[in-house]
């Protein structure tokens, strides 16, 4: 057992979606693990937990990332929300994915699968289809391969795109980037799994993002360089 790293923790928590989760609002996103070698990852897992990080983000795209996870997993998959993405828009492809990452992370369930930057007209009419990625990751979820599925994406248009997935499936939670130097359009109203109206912005600070989400009603989100009120 390795030493537990002690810090003040100053990290928020909010709750993630309609997941139920207090996520920390900075999530670790996991994408360089892939170039660190077993003890530096280990070692960068530990230092983010220590510091108040719950939430962690992979991806199967993510490759060596993923598997380096595996060892700091085998200890401490209790204390994290673990979740990962795909690209895939077949079901066959997703689900091969989601598999392939449970072997990699060695868990049998992973928190939440996230369809990434689902905003090409092709590919999101190809996932909502008969056989295509969202009727099979929520067969994933009903055989309890994961527990919540979500959609991601980056750009300006991902907003947009977002609202009209969720007009199409009850996703748990979804993730957009808006940057202090970027044009940005709040998400509107959308409905969550239980039917209450809600918003998901993902905020991006330099290479440091966080989540918010909570049910807005008919309010608004506003945002400065220097703060983000309700």
């Amino acid at each position: 057992m390795r030493p537990r790293i002690k810090v003040d923790s100053m990290i928020e928590t909010a709750p993630f979606g309609s997941t139920g989760h207090l996520s920390s609002r900075v999530i670790f996103g996991g994408a360089a693990l892939g170039a660190m070698p077993q003890e530096r990852a280990t070692a960068t897992l530990d230092l983010a937990v220590a510091a108040g990080v719950n939430h962690l983000d992979t991806a199967h795209s993510y490759g060596h990332a993923e598997v380096v996870m595996n060892p700091w997993l085998v200890e401490h998959r209790s204390e994290v929300f673990l979740a990962t993405k795909t690209r895939e828009r077949s079901g066959e492809a997703a689900r091969a994915g989601l598999e392939d990452s449970l072997r990699r992370l060695g868990v049998d369930q992973v928190d939440l699968i996230q369809l990434h930057n689902l905003v090409e007209e092709d590919e999101w009419r190809e996932a909502f289809a008969p056989g295509g990625a969202v009727e099979a990751l929520a067969a994933a979820r009903d055989e309890g391969l994961v527990r919540f599925i979500g959609v991601t994406g980056h750009g300006l248009r991902i907003p947009a795109m977002h609202m009209r997935s969720l007009d199409e499936f009850a996703f748990d939670s979804s993730l957009a980037v808006w940057r202090m130097a970027s044009p940005f359009r709040p998400l509107s109203r959308s409905q969550s799994r239980d039917g209450s109206p809600d918003t998901t912005v993902l905020v991006s600070l330099g290479t440091s993002p966080f989540e918010m989400r909570e049910p807005l009603g008919e309010r608004s989100v506003s945002f400065s360089d220097e703060s983000i009120s309700f």
